[in-house]
Order: structure tokens, then sequence, then C-alpha cells
């Protein structure tokens, strides 16, 4: 009987320390979900790093704004750093954004940034995917997969998505430290590695841009594209790119893939073929030609990004591209240049 005693008052406590423990965890979560996302992705006991910093203003956003543009240049740093809205809209007349970002992203963390832009946006006429042609080959797990994941699992709800368990943790996290802690406000802290600029501080300076930030000087460290691979074209990327198309062609949006210039040092590091004949297999998708395309070194941040006179070279091609596009789908547009 004493022993049955026993056993039922340590069932009790077993049960009401899941009770209390499941409580908690609920109050956790629901002052997760009314943060905003930004503070869910970013630690609040650290300086945010470079990457987390240019994630966090695209998404800011591509989840806040409301803004009409025509055209949304979204992909990797060649997009980033080399396509100009402001420059665009000189040359079109049509009103851009820029939410490139880095190729570690990859393309399920470029979908997440296409569903929230188009969730609280009004549909852009054309979505330009701006890419360099070696980023399909990248395994985007080798490097900052934590950031990534982060990202997708923090914003997708607030992106129209499901909230995986993954992210329901990382809500209850944050909402935890919000609760209990006392980290300050990771957008107020300054960037890991440069000193000079905080979160909040990096977003402005985009938002400025259009979304596009220049590189600074003429030119950068040494770009080695390593030894070819075995395949042009991972199996994710190639997933990402047709589900993109997807969703663009539920919105009635047109989709231009533009691989962004190269130096000419880099015209023969790969098998270019093989990347012509995977654009061969995407339909309903127009793929800018020539695909690779090769500039010299004066016009060459590094060997995948451009410098200022780079870009001032490629915006005016990208231009006619998109007034291309349009035309063949029988939306006239005026030019200025």
């Amino acid at each position: 009987m004493h022993d049955r005693s026993r056993l039922k008052t340590s069932l009790l406590a077993l049960v009401s320390a899941i009770a209390v423990s499941a409580i908690l965890s609920a109050v956790c979560y629901a002052t997760g979900r009314r943060l905003d996302p930004e503070l869910i992705f970013l630690d609040p006991r650290r300086q945010p790093t470079v990457n987390e910093a240019i994630y966090a203003a695209m998404a800011e956003y591509a989840l806040k704004s409301s803004e009409r543009n025509d055209v949304l240049f979204i992909g990797d740093s060649t997009c980033a750093y080399g396509a100009d809205p402001i420059r665009f809209e000189q040359l079109t007349g049509l009103r851009a954004y820029s939410c490139g970002t880095l190729a570690w992203m990859g393309p399920e963390g470029f979908l997440v940034l296409l569903d929230g832009y188009i969730r609280h946006h009004p549909a852009p006429r054309v979505v330009v995917l701006t890419l360099s042609p070696f980023v399909m080959e990248v395994d985007i797990s080798d490097k900052d997969p934590d950031t990534t994941r982060r990202f997708i699992e923090t914003f997708a709800p607030a992106a129209g998505r499901r909230l995986t368990i993954d992210g329901l943790a990382f809500y209850a996290k944050r909402g935890a430290v919000n609760l209990f802690g006392t980290g300050s406000d990771p957008r107020d802290l300054p960037v890991d590695g440069d000193q000079r600029r905080t979160c909040r501080g990096l977003a402005s300076e985009l938002a400025a841009g259009r979304g596009f930030g220049q590189l600074p000087g003429i030119h950068g460290p040494h770009w080695d594209h390593g030894v070819a691979p075995g395949r042009l074209i991972r199996s994710d990327w190639d997933a990402g790119v047709r589900e993109i198309a997807r969703r663009c062609r539920a919105r009635g949006v047109q989709l231009l893939v533009r691989f962004a210039p190269i130096s000419e040092a880099e015209r023969t590091a790969r098998d270019w073929p093989e990347l012509d004949r995977w654009a061969k297999s995407l339909d309903g998708v127009t793929v800018a030609r020539p695909m690779v395309v090769t500039y010299p070194p004066e016009l060459m941040w590094d060997g995948i990004h451009l410098n200022a006179a780079g870009v001032e070279r490629f915006m005016p091609i990208v231009a006619k591209e998109v007034q291309a596009v349009l035309k063949e789908r029988g939306h006239g547009v005026s030019s200025t240049f």
C-alpha cells in the first residue's frame, strides 16, 4: 500500500512537471510569435553576422513593405552587387527593387523571399532571377547552413508557409529569451566584422539603393573557381529554379533568368553546354542569351562580381532583355536609352 502511494505521488509529480513544461513552452511560443520575425532569426546574445544582416534586411523589405514594383530582382551575390534598380529605372522607366542575397541562402531561401514579397506586395510584372553561372554547382550545406536553416524556418510563416517543428522551436526559444533574458535588440548591435554598421544601418543603406549594394573599390581579392565538379547542375538548384518558375506562373508573372557576367579568365572554367542544355529544359521561362557573358578585368571586382564600371555596362543589357520579355508578352514599355 505504501509503495502504491509513493508511485501515485511520483506519477502526479511527473504529470505536473510535464504540464508546467507544456504551459511554459506555450507561453514562450506565444511570446515569440508576437515578436518581429527578425528578432526570431537574429540571436540577441551576440552581434549579427554580415550574412544574417543581409538576409534580415531583404526579409524586412519583402515582409513589411507593400510598395508596387514593376520588376523584382532576386538571386545570389552577383544580383546583390550587380543589379542596380535605380540605374535600371533610369533606363526603362520601370520601378524595380533587388532582393539579391548570397548563394549560401540557396534556392529554398530565394523561394521564401519570393513568397513573402508576393504575399505582401502587388505582383511584379517581371522577376529577374540573377545568378552566377557557377552557382548551381554550389552545395549550400558547405557554408553557414545554420543561418540558412534559421532563415527559412523563422521567416516561412510570415511568407504564408506552414510552421515546422524546427520553426516552432525557434519561436519558443526566442520567446523565452524575450521573457527571461536580458539580451539587447540585435538589430542595434554592430555587425560582426564591420563595427561601423548596425543591422538597422545596413538595412537603411540597402533600402536607399533599392536593395543594391556596391562593392568597395575597383578590384577585390582574387577569386578562384576551383576544380571543375562532376556536374554543373545540382538537383536542389534545378528543383528550386523550377519551383520559382511555377510560383511566377501561378501569379501571372514573367520569369527572366539572367546569368551575371564573369571574368574573361573564367571562360574555359566549365563545360558550359551542360548549362545550356539545362536552360532549354525549362518550360515557360526566358533564359537570357548568350548565357555566359565575359567581361575584361577592368570591369570585374573579382572573377564573378562586377565593379561599378561593370554594373554600368551590365544594366543596359538587362534593361533591354526585360523590355523584350514585356514586349513579347504584349506589354509595351518606354525606354530612355
